[in-house]
């Protein structure tokens, strides 16, 4: 996980396996930017953190629709699948066109963003 990649909501993960929400507070404590690369990592995306961001489930994927800025709806899928390795894989789809393979969850919320100015955050 790159620093340059962090944005206030993000999901990120600690050494141990626990998480947090980045805030405001975050960007501006000097030892939250020291401790970055030591600290920090992504949190692997998987059927749990998907339903929790507030994706529902369609057949083998997750799907959500948002909203662009003319009011069209837009149909956003997490589909689930495997590599050439047998290693399980995350790819994002927007309007059925592939954009990104993606692993982490900060990943997904930042692409939310970027599609449909979207705030993907927790619907626990």
């Amino acid at each position: 996980m790159d620093a340059h990649e962090l944005r206030i909501g993000n999901i990120v993960g600690l050494k141990d396996g626990s998480w947090f929400v980045v805030t405001e507070d975050h960007f501006k404590t000097l030892e939250f930017w020291e401790s970055f690369h030591g600290s920090y990592q992504g949190v692997p995306i998987n059927e749990y953190w998907a339903s929790s961001l507030g994706l529902q489930v369609k057949l083998s994927s997750f799907i959500t629709y948002i909203e662009d800025n003319q009011g069209q709806s837009n149909e956003f899928n997490l589909l689930n699948s495997v590599d050439e390795n047998d290693r399980e894989i995350w790819i994002v789809q927007y309007n059925e066109h592939t954009l990104k393979r993606v692993e982490y969850v900060h990943q997904i919320q930042n692409l939310f963003f970027a599609i449909g100015d979207y705030e993907l955050t927790l619907a626990l």
